[in-house]
């Protein structure tokens, strides 16, 4: 059931009291503004009070002199924020003591939820393994983990806007099975973002060391530097991967653990070739691969026109 916590009630209630007080209209009059009954206003009345410490204007000293009325009006407060009707307490709730006993079993143990779980039971205690993760949830008892978006927001570069060619050139890498028994092979493609243009290595086996050459003769061949390389987390860009980039002077970036939308250009362009140009892999030896995927991209970067730049990718950098 969801409980009501709409943003434009508070808004109302502001705009009630502020012309009550400020413009000192009456109670009726901002209740058929308002479509409210006169009792609603008084309870928004009494709820603004409350928030603001019963605010007292009465002038003691000097009581046929003003108090700074606008001024002390306009600082206070007057977003009178709306409380949930969600219930305090569940019926079934757990017992504060056993919750307690939860959460030191799970700070004793160390263990996962589900060590945690078992061992209460062993010592005959009734409780669902959901309640006792629950439990560790909101205590934020879990522990972190060393991947994911938290960890690659804090020591991943930001992502630069590829306003230019080479601002950001992003990588991945395809895998052929081939099912008839024969070897597979590993594609290794490259694509600027800025100019869409591409390329391919072909072989049979992959490595960092060779995932990195292939984006050096990347850069060789587009004929423009890289300043940044985005992929994602495979094991063929690892630490031997970016110690070879940084060597030349160019920096990487990994994408969020499976977000693959992080490298929406190269996994498109990956479909792409599958589709025009690779098709069913089956018992074609690596040499006749490799030409196949030599001549599409000559008609990828030089012929074929891209939907989103409404032009070729060669003609794209020549207007750079």
């Amino acid at each position: 059931m969801a409980y009501c916590i709409d943003k434009a009630i508070e808004k109302q209630r502001e705009k009630a009291l502020k012309e009550i007080f400020f413009e000192h209209r009456s109670v009726s009059q901002v209740a058929r503004r308002y479509g409210r009954n006169r009792s609603t206003i008084y309870r928004w009345i009494k709820k603004w009070r409350e928030l603001n410490n019963y605010p007292d204007f009465n002038n003691y000293g000097r009581p046929r002199r003003l108090q700074g009325a606008t001024f002390r009006l306009s600082s206070l407060k007057w977003l009178v924020p709306t409380l949930s009707s969600a219930p305090k307490v569940h019926p079934n709730a757990l017992d504060e003591r056993l919750v307690a006993h939860i959460v030191e079993t799970k700070l004793e143990l160390g263990r996962s939820n589900y060590v945690v779980w078992l061992t209460l039971q062993n010592e005959n205690l009734e409780v669902s393994f959901s309640s006792v993760r629950r439990i560790v949830r909101r205590y934020k008892l879990q522990r972190v983990r060393l991947y994911g978006k938290k960890y690659w927001a804090k020591h991943n570069p930001r992502r630069p806007k590829a306003e230019s060619p080479g601002d950001l050139v992003e990588v991945d890498t395809v895998f052929l099975m081939n099912h008839f028994g024969g070897k597979h092979l590993y594609i290794t493609n490259i694509i600027d973002v800025n100019t869409r243009l591409a390329y391919s290595r072909i072989g049979y086996s992959y490595s960092q060391t060779s995932t990195a050459n292939a984006v050096l003769a990347a850069q060789k061949e587009f004929g423009f530097s890289f300043k940044m390389v985005q992929c994602d987390n495979g094991r063929e860009f690892g630490q031997r991967f970016k110690d070879i980039l940084a060597k030349h002077r160019i920096p990487i970036r990994h994408t969020r653990v499976r977000q693959p939308n992080d490298n929406a250009h190269i996994e498109r362009f990956n479909r792409t070739m599958r589709e025009e140009s690779i098709g069913p892999y089956t018992a074609r030896t690596l040499p006749e691969v490799t030409k196949s995927i030599q001549e599409y991209l000559i008609y990828y970067n030089y012929a074929r026109i891209h939907t989103t730049l409404r032009m070729a990718p060669m003609q794209m950098l020549q207007r750079r």
